[in-house]
């Protein structure tokens, strides 16, 4: 076992531990008084919030798919969306982001080097706006210095991945044409030219600009998502509280990436609750009704996707090649 895994292992571990340690000293009948009071209409309006969502990260990555394929359909790009939300939910490491890649490779018939640098892209467009939600929210809330701390570790490293991604991008175009092409080794460079291709949205303002508004337009999805669950628990608090539990869960499960999750999750918005002045068994029924909410209609909708496909969920996982797909 690598360094890496048992980090993670011992990460994952931990927070089961905590959590464990933290449902034991909960008032169980406080939780439960707590679930029955859930007002059901605004749970409602979490998974149409939710839903609509997920459709707003479709249009997004179909336009950055558009640099590899230029009429990829959304249905497929829906749909693997919602494949990858089952693959993390019984996968640690967000392995299934490299299942929707190889989801849509198939389905759309595009190389999958180049699907995934599009997922990639996908996601740095992500961590970006929710580095843009950290400073928008410390202006209204006063965050503590280790999410600040975070916040300014995550903005570096996406920095220099950009910098290496455009890097890249450029290097590709000036030796595209001396890529070598049918002699030992060149299996590579055609993979890696195939996963830079898609990198040249990072200097097409047509498809940069639009990316991000539909980045900051899935944040505010996510905070109103958040806010909406306040009012099922008869919380009355501002968006900027809601901004607050989100960026903490954020932070959780990128701190404890389990399968789901699970645990991080939890443990991130007791911490959040207990910032905002209130109790941790009111948090954590929170929590977990958020997190089912968000997580068992999507996870279930992406296990129906791959059994109506005729996609075998083992197959996700096996390594491939990337002229499965050709284009």
């Amino acid at each position: 076992m690598s360094w890496e895994r048992k980090v993670r292992t011992g990460a994952v571990a931990a927070s089961v531990l905590v959590l464990g340690i933290v449902l034991s000293r909960t008032n169980l009948a406080e939780i439960r008084r707590a679930f029955t009071s859930i007002h059901p209409v605004w749970v409602l309006w979490v998974l149409v919030l939710n839903a609509l969502n997920t459709w707003i990260e479709a249009v997004r990555w179909k336009l950055i798919l558009s640099a590899v394929k230029k009429r990829a359909r959304l249905s497929s790009v829906l749909a693997g969306i919602l494949v990858g939300v089952a693959g993390n939910t019984v996968l640690p490491l967000r392995l299934g982001d490299g299942a929707r890649a190889y989801f849509v490779a198939r389905k759309e018939r595009v190389r999958l080097a180049g699907c995934f640098s599009t997922v990639v892209l996908d996601r740095a467009a992500d961590v970006a706006f929710f580095l843009v939600l950290v400073v928008v929210t410390a202006f209204f809330f006063s965050l503590p210095p280790s999410v600040e701390y975070a916040g300014i570790l995550i903005g570096g490293g996406l920095g220099v991945a950009l910098v290496a991604l455009i890097g890249l991008s450029a290097y590709r175009e000036r030796n595209h044409a001396k890529a070598p092409r049918g002699i030992p080794g060149s299996w590579l460079s055609d993979q890696i030219a195939h996963f830079t291709e898609a990198l040249s949205v990072l200097r097409n303002a047509s498809i940069l600009l639009p990316t991000g508004a539909l980045s900051a337009t899935s944040w505010a999805m996510r905070v109103a998502m958040t806010w909406a669950m306040f009012r099922a628990f008869h919380l009355d608090l501002p968006p900027a509280a809601a901004a607050v539990v989100l960026i903490f869960v954020n932070l959780g499960i990128a701190v404890v990436n389990s399968p789901a999750n699970l645990g991080g999750f939890e443990l991130a918005a007791v911490a959040a609750f207990k910032l905002l002045g209130l109790n941790t068994e009111l948090g954590l029924s929170y929590a977990i009704a958020l997190h089912i909410v968000e997580v068992v209609p999507m996870a279930l909708a992406g296990a129906l996707v791959l059994w109506l496909s005729g996609f075998k969920s083992a197959e996700l996982l096996h390594p491939v090649s990337g002229d499965v797909a050709p284009q």
